[in-house]
């Protein structure tokens, strides 16, 4: 039987540092301290080198084929808060997303157009589902018109009538 007494709690690591009260030194007095590892934590940021090989030729292909954001972000297998700080940060990201919105949008109004001269019972096109996807994708919107007529002379009267004599 070995006669040292087993040690509790976790080892020492070669960057804690052991700190003793003054006086008379016991077990108890000792205390385990961390050195300080400013922004030395987590992971390193993402960057551009991080995308396949040929990612700019690849999500504007996405694009011309009328591909949305979420199918870019799965092609590049990266997160939504990830695509965020690249569009904001990484000019050439941004650059390359708007081209690929473009062409985007260039393929589902020429779907739009394409079908209006297609139709037919071998061909049939849904104008109902094509125009909810493009309020929904690009922010069309029917168009409202409002007609107000107000009469100047009127208003001031019932103005002039709510105040006091």
């Amino acid at each position: 039987m070995s006669t040292e007494p087993k040690k509790r709690g976790r080892p020492k690591k070669s960057q804690d540092k052991v700190v003793k009260k003054r006086g008379r030194p016991k077990k108890s007095q000792d205390k385990v301290v961390k050195k300080s590892r400013k922004g030395v934590g987590g992971r390193p940021k993402k960057t551009l080198s991080c995308l396949p090989k040929g990612w700019q030729e690849k999500v504007v292909e996405i694009g011309a084929a009328g591909g949305s954001d979420v199918e870019i972000r799965d092609y590049l297998n990266i997160s939504e808060d990830l695509w965020d700080r690249f569009r904001l940060e990484e000019e050439e990201f941004s650059g390359t997303i708007k081209i690929a919105r473009r062409k985007c949008q260039v393929w589902w109004e020429r779907l739009g157009r394409e079908a209006c001269f297609m139709g037919g019972k071998d061909n049939p096109f849904n104008a109902t589902v094509w125009i909810f996807n493009m309020k929904n994708r690009f922010k069309w919107s029917d168009r409202s018109e409002v007609n107000s007529t107000v009469s100047l002379s009127d208003e001031l009267k019932s103005l002039a009538d709510k105040l006091p004599d």
